[in-house]
């Protein structure tokens, strides 16, 4: 496979930056609280475009646009969006004040504070350990198919190689790295969206209308329509409540309303993180069926049969 110099160039220095952040990190930390929970002393929009960062994941960017390109709104799209913000106003009204509050490290320590039974700490431990491995293996998954995509580096070392520069992040530099380096993802990600969804828009007059006619054209009006039938609407209403209260409940989302100083600033992070990823969302319909036009979804498919690479395929 062919490798552009200049895509690897950019690749190394975002690793070089992120390992930078690491070391810098790691001299900043002092204690157990500066290790788990950056001291509390990060600011809401930090906090903010940290949690955005989170949720902007493999899944979000590579998963929706990939489904929107191959089979429309019945596959993913509007759904997914409207759970995507549901869950952090979830967050923001029930969650981030609450536990901020709490004072704690993690959401073990914050249910061994609660309940005086025994093995709640152990419980939920197990239960984070089990939830982070599964939620984990999907962005390696993501990460080593673009790595193996853009760099031409084997995908099981591409996999092992994000794996081991992940252990560096939290090992050395904690959540202080684990912060900032969220947010450069978070504002690069958001820039590379923007400049490709003008440039899909160039392509159709920059217009939103223009680009959702010639789909219809192409693929009928079905591929713009959104599941429907009892058991489509029953399949996606399970599908959003799982999205909803699974993500409101992920461990790694719920640990960052310990990072900030107070009540306040905890519910300032999740309204950020609520209007970065809804603008984000808003975006990926035009990402998904501008892949389908312009690249094809026979060449999307054979890239990748889930569709994961239609993203970057159309970059």
């Amino acid at each position: 496979m062919r490798t552009d110099p200049t895509t690897v160039a950019i690749f190394v220095a975002v690793v070089a930056i992120t390992l930078g952040i690491t070391a810098w990190a790691a001299r900043k930390n002092k204690s157990t609280s500066d290790h788990y929970v950056a001291g509390g002393g990060l600011k809401g929009w930090q906090n903010g475009l940290a949690i955005a960062g989170d949720y902007m994941s493999a899944s979000t960017f590579l998963g929706v646009a990939g489904a929107i390109s191959l089979t429309g709104f019945a596959g993913a799209g509007v759904y997914t969006a409207v759970g995507g913000v549901v869950t952090y106003l979830l967050v923001l009204l029930l969650v981030a004040e609450p536990l901020r509050n709490l004072g704690k490290y993690t959401m073990a320590d914050v249910l061994a504070s609660r309940f005086n039974a025994k093995g709640v700490r152990s419980v939920a431990a197990l239960s984070t350990v089990i939830i982070s491995i599964m939620y984990m293996i999907g962005q390696l998954v993501g990460a080593g198919a673009i790595i193996q995509l853009l760099i031409g580096i084997d995908y099981s070392v591409s996999v092992i190689a994000i794996g081991v520069l992940m252990a560096i992040y939290i090992g050395l530099g904690g959540m202080l790295a684990t912060t900032w380096i969220q947010i450069v993802k978070a504002v690069l990600l958001i820039s590379a969206i923007v400049v490709m969804v003008v440039l899909v828009l160039a392509r159709f007059s920059f217009n939103p209308i223009t680009l959702f006619g010639e789909v219809a054209n192409q693929f009928g009006r079905e591929a713009l329509r959104p599941a429907h039938g009892f058991t489509e609407t029953l399949n996606w209403v399970s599908f959003n409540l799982a999205l909803v209260l699974g993500t409101a409940g992920l461990p790694h989302i719920l640990i960052r309303f310990f990072t900030v100083p107070d009540a306040k600033t905890a519910r300032n992070s999740a309204t950020v993180a609520i209007w970065v990823i809804g603008l984000v969302l808003l975006t990926l319909p035009i990402l998904g069926y501008g892949a389908a036009l312009l690249v094809g979804r026979e060449a999307i498919l054979s890239a990748n049969p889930g569709g994961n690479l239609a993203a970057p395929l159309l970059a």
